[in-house]
């Protein structure tokens, strides 16, 4: 992107070659084109990205860096567990989706805190949708269809 404001701001100098008594109307096209180039910027930003989709049948999970912004299918006809370690970002978001019939319980790992409304860390059935965020260090907040161990 850098390229293409060098080669427009060379542009617009070569077209205003020779009308030396224009400086001004060239310090505002170039600061229109700025603004122009930032909007598309700051729309184009984002395209491109796609979410992580993860799909887990093991008992046991550890939530991992690599997970933020992920959804996670957990996939089992038994009880699994997703283990909520230390060390993780503050603003780390994960999605979690219950797929099989076995139901997932959030548990913390050594030194962190999970902050459940009700104690509510348990899936609450199939297709139920829930998540995790971390909102200060090492301390996780779980939200959606969940339900007290």
């Amino acid at each position: 992107m850098a390229l293409y404001k060098e080669h427009i701001k060379n542009k617009i100098l070569d077209d205003l070659a020779g009308r030396n008594d224009n400086w001004e109307a060239l310090e505002t096209a170039i600061n229109a084109l700025n603004t122009e180039l930032q909007t598309h910027e700051d729309k184009t930003a984002n395209q491109g990205h796609t979410t992580k989709i993860k799909t887990i049948t093991a008992a046991s999970y550890t939530l991992l860096a690599e997970d933020n912004g992920a959804i996670i299918r957990m996939n089992s006809p038994s009880p699994q567990t997703v283990i909520l370690p230390v060390g993780l970002d503050v603003g780390h978001e994960t999605v979690f989706k219950q797929v099989g019939e076995g139901q997932t319980t959030l548990v913390a790992g050594d030194g962190a805190t999970i902050e459940a409304f009700g104690g509510e860390v348990k899936s609450a059935g199939k297709n139920a949708t829930f998540g995790v965020y971390i909102d200060a260090e090492d301390m996780f907040t779980p939200v959606g269809n969940l339900e007290a161990v």
